[in-house]
């Protein structure tokens, strides 16, 4: 990938991930600081280098719902203008990569059972369904071709994913909170060392898609005040 589709990725993710924490209600300072922290994160830069298509510009929209959800948001009808981004976004997901999608709709249907318990709102459950909706139609749409191409031509014969990768590639949490790979921080390198002299088995390249442990302290500093939102979702910065 050139240098001018790194920075369209990188200008993307910042400006939905802004969005979508202005619509949970963090402050235009804090939605900047965490949207910045989200879109140069070395997790979803090392994977998107070469793999553009991993669409973590579009994350923020079903995370978005997720946690409109869970926060009980969703019990009042949304502003027309949100309702509409919302699910144009997460048709885009769909319409991509499927890790997205998957993950996508596994945090919107977590965000309505939470919703529900706390608030026993069928108007929340119907906004979420909406979203869900609006991912697998798109996925449906989306893998249409491939099934009409393997009727047509039949399955390629090299694709095998035994289901032992699932365990071997799956996001260790481990490896979510350690420091990044030849961290400059004097204790983050020693951490490393110990890290390294374990002697784990397995290491693949979740080794270098780490998230970090600075960036991963922000995150749940951010997820906090996403699920406690200051404000309501009718007021005016939605």
């Amino acid at each position: 990938v050139c240098s001018s589709d790194l920075m369209l990725l990188v200008a993307l993710s910042s400006v939905t991930a802004a969005w979508g924490l202005r619509r949970l209600g963090a402050s235009r300072l804090v939605a900047a600081g965490a949207a910045i922290i989200f879109a140069a994160s070395p997790f979803a830069l090392y994977r998107n280098v070469e793999q553009f298509p991993m669409v973590t510009y579009l994350v923020p929209f079903p995370a978005t719902v997720a946690c409109l959800l869970a926060s009980g948001a969703a019990a009042v009808r949304w502003p027309g203008r949100v309702q509409r981004m919302l699910l144009a976004g997460c048709a885009l997901v769909g319409l991509n990569f499927i890790y997205p999608a998957f993950f996508g709709v596994v945090v919107m249907l977590a965000g309505i059972g939470i919703g529900f318990l706390r608030t026993r709102s069928r108007e929340l459950v119907r906004q979420g369904a909406w979203c869900v909706a609006a991912v697998v139609l798109a996925v449906a749409l989306n893998l249409s071709t491939n099934v009409i191409a393997w009727r047509t031509y039949g399955q390629p014969a090299d694709v095998d994913h035994p289901a032992a990768q699932s365990e071997m590639f799956a996001l260790k949490p481990r490896l979510l909170v350690s420091p990044l790979p030849g961290h400059w921080f004097p204790p983050f390198r020693a951490w490393l060392e110990r890290e390294a002299s374990a002697d784990v088995p397995g290491e693949n390249e979740n080794h270098f898609a780490r998230l970090g442990f600075v960036p991963l302290v922000c995150a749940v500093l951010v997820m906090g005040t996403s699920l406690f939102p200051r404000r309501q979702i009718g007021r005016a910065h939605v």
